[in-house]
């Protein structure tokens, strides 16, 4: 495989964040040999992060000529930028114009639709591009594969939760949050009686039996990604995916058409009110948080159920969610380092052997198990 400068370089966009973070220290750890590039706003906590051999690289990505500047060197950028409806797409056109693969862990369905109309372009440019790499999407969607080639039983529904303990610190969910504010005024699908139909997330809550340290939680159902590559992939009729609210309150419908009324995708000031909201109450729920339960662990639950509701479970423990995050970028690039994925928009779920992606984060992590 070529690189532009002979040895291969790495961009990290978002690199001081928790998922930049993770993925610094796992891709030093098990990809020591190409040159890592951090970028971001912050000039002092890039330096901070930063190790001998690697550059810092300060980043506004709403300076088109800043973008174009950070990327245009790298051979692959990795990208943890959030919210990926605001900024994903430019990112990723930008570096698909400067010949440069793009990964991200991006959840949000509208961002999958946009990445393939990249695909003739990535092709063109000889690079490949690739959303829905983080633990959900991506981990989550593996297990769920894993567990229908290996369970002989005919299984026609699925349900995938979520749930994160406490973040690092007050505003590491911001970016999170300001998603979910922007899907508010996008359509999303789930899969019901074996066709995609549009629902309004936000809505319904349920309470799921997790792991320990877990224990019975309040969940929301929220649909991402997977669901729409999922749909394709299998013969399942029913698939839905459910996100833990941890200390947050569930939205009233108040609350979700006054954002819908804003319409925070279309207006600057109408996102920087909400982000504003948003920071000031992601403060004071870390505080209680922080008093109630001071564990940063995450769980993903698949269950798959039959015609007659018998059903099976798989969990994965994460650390925190953030490492796992960092778990299917880190494989994805070993993959792309080695040659294997060719040019053009793929999805992980097609392009990637199952059983030789969770064997390989079974070894980078020996923690993680699904079972």
């Amino acid at each position: 495989m070529q690189f532009k400068n002979g040895t291969p370089r790495i961009i990290i966009l978002g690199a001081y964040g928790q998922v930049g973070v993770a993925l610094l220290r796992l891709f030093k750890k098990h990809l020591p040999d190409p040159q890592y590039i951090l970028a971001g706003r912050d000039r002092t906590r890039l330096k901070a992060i930063a190790g001998q051999n690697d550059r810092v690289c300060t980043l506004d990505v709403g300076d088109p000529e800043s973008l174009r500047a950070a990327v245009r060197e790298a051979d692959l950028a990795i990208n943890c930028i959030g919210p990926y409806l605001k900024y994903g797409h430019e990112i990723a056109r930008t570096c698909v114009a400067s010949g440069t693969a793009y990964f991200d862990p991006a959840s949000e369905q509208e961002h999958y639709v946009r990445m393939q109309r990249l695909n003739s372009a990535a092709h063109h440019s000889g690079v490949p591009i690739m959303t829905g790499l983080g633990s959900y999407p991506g981990l989550s969607g593996l297990i769920l594969l894993h567990l229908l080639r290996s369970n002989p039983d005919e299984y026609t529904e699925a349900r995938m939760y979520v749930a994160t303990g406490n973040t690092t610190g007050p505003d590491a969910g911001l970016a999170s949050y300001m998603t979910a504010v922007l899907e508010y005024n996008y359509k999303l699908r789930e899969l019901h009686d074996g066709d995609l139909r549009e629902v309004h997330p936000g809505r319904e809550i349920c309470r799921v039996e997790l792991p320990e340290p877990f224990g019975k939680m309040k969940l929301l159902n929220w649909p991402q990604m997977e669901i729409l590559s999922l749909a394709k992939l299998t013969a399942l009729s029913s698939l839905r995916t459910f996100i833990g609210l941890g200390h947050s309150e569930t939205p009233s419908r108040l609350q979700i058409g006054l954002i819908r009324l804003l319409r925070p995708h279309r207006f600057e000031w109408s996102y920087q009110l909400l982000k504003a909201i948003a920071r000031r109450r992601l403060r004071s729920e870390y505080q209680k948080a922080q008093a109630v339960d001071p564990g940063t662990a995450a769980v993903l639950q698949i269950e798959l159920l039959n015609q007659e509701r018998r059903s099976i479970r798989a969990n994965a423990l994460l650390p925190d969610m953030a490492t796992g995050t960092a778990l299917l970028p880190l494989y994805a690039s070993e993959c792309w380092l080695r040659g294997t994925i060719l040019p053009g928009w793929h999805d992980p779920l097609e392009l990637f052997d199952t059983a030789d992606a969770l064997n390989r984060i079974r070894r980078i992590e020996p923690g993680i198990d699904p079972s």
